[in-house]
């Protein structure tokens, strides 16, 4: 088995069915090579990817920083090179300068947006992260805050 990048190699007996490689460094994606060598020669072999880099995720609105408006919608974006994202956790703050204690909201969906109340003289923050499709989870996103002024 060869992994690349890196260039590592095991070689195996013909009854091993598993093996470990060392060295391997996270966040880089490999792609690993197996083939059998017999008395006829290298066979051409297969080839598969391992997922070692976490997703990442994070709060792309609203745009603005303040509204008189008593809802807003939060939406959100995640990436995985790998294995592709399976579903995010939001949670959600609000208090006098969004000072409050974080409430979660959405636990592994699917979803990409949320409208959330507004509470006049409150800030609401809203904070994102992703799982991908192996189970890597993101750190929390910076998150993204509105604020509501007094009536």
């Amino acid at each position: 088995m060869t992994a690349s990048p890196g260039g590592k190699t095991v070689k195996v007996g013909k009854s091993t069915r598993q093996t470990v490689l060392t060295g391997l460094t996270p966040g880089t994606k490999y792609t690993f090579k197996v083939q059998a060598i017999n008395v006829l020669g290298t066979a051409k072999g297969s080839s598969t990817h391992l997922d070692t880099a976490a997703p990442t995720a994070k709060v792309t609105a609203p745009h603005a920083t303040s509204t008189h408006k008593k809802s807003a919608t939060f939406a959100w974006i995640g990436a995985d090179d790998a294995s592709g994202i399976a579903g995010y956790d939001v949670r959600l703050r609000s208090g006098k300068a969004g000072k409050g204690k974080w409430h979660s909201v959405l636990t592994g969906s699917k979803k990409t947006s949320r409208g959330v109340d507004l509470l006049a003289g409150y800030t609401t923050c809203v904070s994102v992260r992703a799982t991908d499709k192996v189970g890597r989870v993101s750190a929390w996103s910076a998150p993204r805050c509105i604020s509501r002024p007094a009536d």
